[in-house]
């Protein structure tokens, strides 16, 4: 079986240097509603971090993963 949550927190860490991979794993959620994903990752604890507002910084997340 893939080990899903190890390949987001790899694939997070290459990201989001400043955060260090056992506390981007703490910060991985399973959302209550499944329609919402398996996973999910709240960007608001990383918004005081970078002075950015979450979904900026969730729009920078995905841009990045998606090249």
């Amino acid at each position: 079986m893939i080990d899903f949550k190890s390949k987001i927190v790899t694939g997070l860490s290459g990201l989001i240097e400043s955060v260090q991979p056992k506390e981007i794993e703490g910060m991985i959620e399973v959302p209550a509603d499944s329609n919402m994903g398996d996973f999910a990752f709240p960007c608001f604890k990383l918004a005081r971090i970078f002075r950015k507002s979450p979904n900026l910084i969730a729009e920078d997340i995905a841009g990045r993963f998606e090249e």
